[in-house]
């Protein structure tokens, strides 16, 4: 049962070698942009970005800034309001939540193609957590 489910892929997707594991990556075009859905195991993730996402889909990319804000024992449901308002404010800035819980923390990572608009949405985002 758990290898059918792996081996579904949605419609129009495209599969992704995975030459360390059982479940593969998965790209699907959208637009403008990819989607890639990749397996939660650390090695087979960073297989597929080494051998796979990097060479293939990276290496014209325009290279980011990303800044981690860092939280211990703060529940990630506790950032989504101040995440959306981080949205809002910086449409232009990505944002994600990335729990540690082996670590008991949570790290909010803030990326963007402006240097000075990331710390700025980094900072915003200590801010709101603070007024909490």
């Amino acid at each position: 049962e758990a290898n059918r489910r792996s081996a579904i892929v949605p419609a129009g997707a495209t599969v992704l070698a995975n030459r360390r594991g059982m479940a593969p990556a998965i790209r699907i075009h959208l637009g403008d942009r990819d989607l890639f859905v990749l397996p939660g195991i650390p090695r087979e993730f960073s297989t597929i970005v080494e051998e796979v996402l990097v060479p293939t889909f990276l290496l014209d990319g325009v290279a980011q800034t990303v800044m981690e804000v860092r939280y211990r024992s703060v529940p990630e449901a506790e950032m989504d309001s101040p995440m959306r308002q981080l949205a809002r404010e910086f449409p232009d800035v990505i944002v994600g939540s990335y729990p540690q819980t082996e670590l008991r923390e949570l790290v909010i990572r803030v990326r963007g193609l402006d240097a000075a608009r990331v710390a700025a949405a980094a900072a915003r985002l200590r801010e709101l957590r603070a007024d909490d």
